[in-house]
């Protein structure tokens, strides 16, 4: 089997079933990695890769597709793909949106952003008040 016919083994399965998600390690192969990471590099500022073959591969092209069908069921491939690169920058003393300062977030300074979702800034002070009128405040930011 090579890794683009990669399925879900029965312990995945099991877990995927009862902790509502799995981790499938090295799922996609590293070659489709490098690819992705090497036309990010060459992007230029105003490059659209969107619909570029190297970001596409990255699921099209890869084992993730097999197991997603086994997972959730067929689905079109993907034509677009939504790339956001964010700048590396120093930690610093700002509250990031997982409730951690910069400097000491976990996971390489990895921070979570699903599209969809909101994603204004938190707040960088404690907040007075009660429950409701904090959250009113938050949202109206």
């Amino acid at each position: 089997m090579t890794s683009i016919d990669r399925v879900m083994t029965l312990e995945e399965k099991r877990s995927f079933y009862r902790d509502g998600y799995v981790v499938i390690k090295e799922a996609i192969q590293p070659e489709l990695v490098e690819a992705a990471r090497q036309r990010i590099a060459s992007a230029k500022k105003g490059d659209n890769l969107w619909s570029d073959s190297s970001m596409l591969d990255l699921i099209n092209g890869s084992s993730v597709t097999p197991i997603l069908h086994e997972a959730m069921g067929n689905f079109d491939p993907p034509t677009l793909a939504q790339v956001g690169i964010i700048k590396q920058s120093k930690p610093g003393d700002r509250f990031n949106s997982l409730g951690y300062r910069d400097r000491d977030t976990p996971y390489y300074g990895a921070a979570v952003h699903i599209d969809g979702n909101i994603t204004i800034s938190p707040p960088q002070e404690v907040q007075e008040g009660l429950p409701e009128e904090i959250y009113m405040r938050h949202f109206a930011a």
